[in-house]
């Protein structure tokens, strides 16, 4: 196998460095955004819910 030069080897080196936080950064990011998402959509859901069970309550009375 041929030996790689020293040039060769340090951009190797620094461009795996670069998508592994590329990649590090996505899915952290997309974990949080999934996080945030569904903490919101389950409160907006519980609040109409809640005003939903409000107005039903006050039609029946």
């Amino acid at each position: 196998m041929k030996n790689l030069s020293f040039k060769l080897k340090l951009y190797s080196i620094v461009i795996a460095i670069i998508f592994t936080t590329i990649g590090t950064s996505y899915f952290a990011a997309n974990s949080f955004v999934e996080t945030y998402i569904e903490r919101s959509g389950s409160s907006a859901i519980q609040d109409k819910l809640t005003l939903l069970n409000q107005s039903v309550t006050d039609k029946l009375n």
